[in-house]
């Protein structure tokens, strides 16, 4: 066994991982192996693994193209028929419905909030200057008293509800029966959103500078009883790269009733409704406590984002949706491994992977059948072969401890090891086509994968 090769391995990889693991926020590297690998993670790993997490429900009520047919707001080319913004007339009739529900339902089985997904930024006016027939129907429902929160989008410093000159609504602001929250989704230089934004900060309606937090925080705060200051335990900086990531979770099943649908997502706390679907129809029990979600998921609506590396979309409600989710799953949000565990397990990963390599060679060498596979050992297997044990690692380490082991820095570490010495062997004996099969191996497993996720779409 030769172990100088295998420590000269260790020692590089680790140099070249410490480097990496520093400087993880540069664009070239977050893109490229930070988010990528993450990607892989979640796609592959964690997005149709079931989770049933010891919270309340989450209910999303959609309005999409089901709804939208039924009130007639689509015409025969599946266009809304209405303007830019959606009329507020109908999110106070579904505001109703709820209401009317809860009348009917046992107290003990309460939703505790609402979020409407919906910007109230300015009124329906086109000139922001008399309030509508719209904006009349919405404030009017806003004023009546129920056992739950109502949470609206603050996007902006200026807001015709938070700003509004009405002394019940005032009142309901100060007693935080009506509560204002951020919902900004981050959006990466590659266009991909894998995270949110923990907070903003805008003009409250004392125009007095606030802090606004995201309203999956604002849930999950009020939920685990935490009254701490957001600016100490979230952060906008470089670490929020890490911090403040989305798991995205898959849809399990899916059911049509009466031109509605209901979807189950495999966050088993989470199911979506259209906003047209029979409320009756749902078990009173799955409204304990619950978190309801309203917002726009139709074809027509421009608030989707790309989710990851792979194209997949997804719209902003639903986006909050899997954050929520998250953050309860974290426990907060997600914490990266420490520096020096991760070397750690990449010493032992290398050591195991490269003794066993060798030992295979020693093996099988000399058998002709087998020449093919050994120069595969010597060139590629190592390098495969790291790249199954940290992912295998890192998966264990994110699912059993929440904390995140980047398995894609290593294994490229681990890669760049065998193209040094080749580089070396290059300016002795001019071997050019080496360093291009090894150089090739970094790329093949990113751009593969993106070339599959393409051609599917």
């Amino acid at each position: 066994m030769n172990y100088i090769e295998i420590l000269k391995k260790i020692v590089l990889s680790i140099i070249l991982t410490v480097f990496v693991y520093s400087f993880y926020y540069i664009e070239f590297i977050r893109e490229n192996i930070e988010d990528f690998s993450f990607d892989i993670t979640n796609k592959f790993a964690l997005s149709t693994k079931e989770e049933k997490l010891n919270v309340p429900n989450l209910l999303l009520f959609k309005i999409d193209d089901n709804y939208l047919k039924e009130k007639n707001l689509l015409d025969e080319n599946t266009e809304t028929t209405y303007g830019y913004l959606f009329p507020r007339t109908y999110l106070a009739q579904i505001i109703s419905n709820f209401d009317e529900l809860i009348a009917d339902i046992d107290k003990e089985n309460y939703p505790k909030a609402l979020f409407i997904d919906y910007d109230m930024s300015y009124k329906s006016d086109p000139n922001n200057l008399i309030f509508t027939q719209d904006d009349l129907s919405f404030i009017e429902v806003l004023k009546n008293d129920r056992p739950y929160k109502i949470y609206l989008p603050k996007t902006a410093n200026h807001n015709f509800i938070e700003n509004l000159d009405d002394e019940i609504i005032q009142e309901k602001i100060k007693n935080k029966k009506i509560v204002f929250v951020s919902v900004g989704l981050t959006v990466s230089n590659d266009g991909v959103s894998r995270r949110y934004y923990p907070f903003d900060e805008y003009l409250s309606n004392k125009n007095e500078k606030e802090i606004y937090p995201l309203v999956n925080i604002e849930f999950y705060n009020e939920i685990k009883g935490i009254n701490n200051d957001i600016l100490q335990n979230y952060s906008q900086d470089k670490i929020a790269f890490i911090e403040n990531r989305i798991i995205f979770k898959e849809y399990k099943d899916r059911e049509t009733v009466e031109n509605s649908e209901t979807i189950q997502s495999y966050w088993k706390n989470l199911k979506l409704f259209s906003a047209n679907y029979p409320l009756d129809y749902i078990p009173e029990e799955e409204f304990k406590n619950a978190i309801l979600y309203l917002g726009g998921t139709h074809s027509n609506s421009d608030d989707f984002f790309q989710k990851d590396t792979f194209n997949k979309e997804i719209s902003g409600i639903e986006m909050h949706a899997n954050a929520l989710m998250t953050i309860f799953y974290f426990d907060g949000k997600l914490h990266r491994l420490p520096l020096f565990y991760a070397i750690l397990i990449i010493s032992i990963v290398i050591f195991i992977a490269d003794l066993f390599v060798q030992y295979l060679i020693i093996k099988i060498n000399g058998k002709e059948k087998l020449s093919k596979f050994v120069e595969f050992l010597k060139d590629d297997g190592y390098i495969f072969l790291v790249f199954a044990i940290l992912f295998i690692i890192s998966y264990y380490i994110l699912v059993e401890y929440k904390q995140w082991f980047n398995w894609f820095i290593p294994s490229l570490m681990a890669s760049f090891v065998p193209i040094l010495t080749v580089s070396y062997n290059f300016f002795r004996t001019k071997n050019i086509k080496i360093i291009l099969k090894n150089l090739f191996l970094i790329t093949l497993f990113q751009k593969l994968f993106k070339f599959i996720q393409g051609e599917k779409k």
